[in-house]
C-alpha cells in the first residue's frame, strides 16, 4: 500500500482546531527533540494520559503558541513542538 493511502492512526494536540476538546491517549517522539525531557515537562504540567484538554487559542499563523486548557483547571501555553508530542483521541 503506497504511503498517500495509509490513513492517519492518530492526531496530535497541534491538530485541533480552537474550541476542539480531546482525551490524551499517549505521547509520541518528535525528531530532533528528547523526548524524556518534554514527556516530564508535561507530565509536570498536567498533561496526563486520560486528561480531557480544549483548545483555547491558536497563533493565527499557525506558529506558537497554543493555549489549552486542561480539565484540572489549569490554562497552558504550549510550544508547537510539545503539542506535536501529545496524541489525543476527539
Amino acid at each position: 500500500m503506497q504511503a498517500s493511502h495509509l490513513q492517519r492512526i492518530f492526531i496530535t494536540l497541534a491538530d485541533l482546531k480552537k474550541g476542539q476538546t480531546a482525551v490524551i491517549t499517549q505521547f509520541q517522539d518528535q525528531p530532533g527533540h528528547d523526548r524524556d525531557v518534554l514527556e516530564k515537562r508535561l507530565l509536570s504540567m498536567g498533561f496526563v494520559e486520560g486528561m480531557t484538554v480544549t483548545v483555547r487559542h491558536l497563533n493565527w499563523l499557525g506558529g506558537d503558541p497554543i493555549v489549552v486548557e486542561i480539565h484540572n483547571g489549569a490554562t497552558i501555553a504550549l510550544r508547537k513542538k510539545e503539542a506535536l508530542m501529545i496524541c489525543v483521541q476527539e
